[in-house]
């Protein structure tokens, strides 16, 4: 008698938790914890195959409309459920996912089937080009913020950054140092090894920052980090680019003031995170002083357009085998 009573409380517990389905029950009861994610999301990329499934238990054969559901938390994507039967046969609900998600984060569904209630989440993964080195062993986190005067919408940190800028001087935010048209190799690190070979090739297959020239590169090549798509050697991730001098130029002048105040006071939080030196020993210069920013603009063969983040805040050109900051533009 002690027994059976024993697997009865096991049973009903059981059941109320999902693990029978038992169609007696009037209102469904949804196993919100155990429900399970397949598929893969990436920011920027239209799903492929991606879907919920939830197990409950519950409902009596009711009947329940299908159900359309957009994401919250990463925009972007649908969770559709279409009209069905609870059952006894397969005591679960699929809940298939399409779109494409605008950044990179958690994407979450706040389902109610049949009257029920339950909130699905999954991870979005940031997406960069492979074969790309990262300095801190992460992706930079993708999250966009838009500069409302300018409507134009960017990455909310520097390539290589762990966080947004709290100041300007924030050293979390300050990222990495790219020689101008070379990928995320490896020598934008700010510890990276140095050289004084110049490469042949735009891919030099090294991780070290190339010294003693105004360029890294033999032959010139000034079409690299070219074109809407980011164009050659592009460190930015899938959907983003270097910005045009046009582009830099037009949110400098859209900051309250037109200095390292009014560069951190905009949307895009800009920081003074310095330069990396193509001469002498390559070493870090105006950390925590001054800001510079490529864009892909090549005005020579061995200069290019940047913008210059100081006291009084302009458009420069500089050598391409310095090291500057990164920040990309959406396409």
């Amino acid at each position: 008698m002690k027994r059976f009573l024993i697997y009865q409380i096991l049973l009903t517990a059981l059941t109320s938790y999902g693990a029978f389905c038992n169609t007696t029950i009037t209102s469904p009861l949804l196993d919100c914890a155990g429900a399970t994610f397949n598929g893969t999301l990436l920011h920027n990329q239209a799903v492929s195959t991606a879907y919920f499934v939830i197990s409950y238990s519950g409902g009596a054969g009711a009947a329940y409309t299908a159900e359309t559901v957009n994401s919250t938390g990463v925009t972007g994507l649908t969770a559709r459920l279409a009209a069905g039967v609870f059952s006894s046969e397969t005591c679960q609900l699929i809940y298939n996912v399409s779109g494409t998600p605008a950044s990179s984060g958690t994407a979450s569904f706040a389902i109610s089937p049949g009257g029920a209630s339950c909130t699905l989440s999954a991870t979005v993964s940031a997406t960069y080009a492979s074969g790309l080195v990262f300095c801190g062993g992460t992706q930079t986190y993708i999250s966009d913020v838009t500069n409302p005067s300018t409507g134009k919408i960017w990455m909310d940190r520097n390539l290589g950054a762990s966080q947004v800028a709290t100041s300007s001087t924030d050293a979390s935010a300050y990222g990495d140092l790219y020689q101008w048209g070379r990928s995320a190799d490896g020598h934008q690190c700010r510890s990276s090894s140095t050289t004084s070979t110049k490469s042949s090739s735009a891919q030099p297959n090294h991780s070290d920052f190339i010294i003693g020239h105004d360029y890294w590169l033999n032959p010139n090549d000034n079409n690299l980090w070219q074109g809407t798509s980011g164009g050659v050697n592009s460190p930015c991730p899938a959907g983003y680019r270097l910005p045009t001098d046009a582009e830099l130029d037009a949110e400098r002048t859209s900051w309250g003031s037109n200095d390292k105040a009014g560069a951190f006071g905009s949307p895009l939080k800009w920081t003074v995170g310095g330069y990396r030196n193509s001469y002498g020993i390559g070493n870090l210069v105006d950390v925590g002083n001054n800001g510079y920013y490529w864009t892909s603009y090549s005005t020579s063969n061995n200069w290019a357009k940047e913008l210059q983040v100081t006291s009084a805040s302009t458009m420069g050109n500089q050598r391409k085998a310095f090291g500057h900051s990164v920040r990309c533009i959406k396409n």
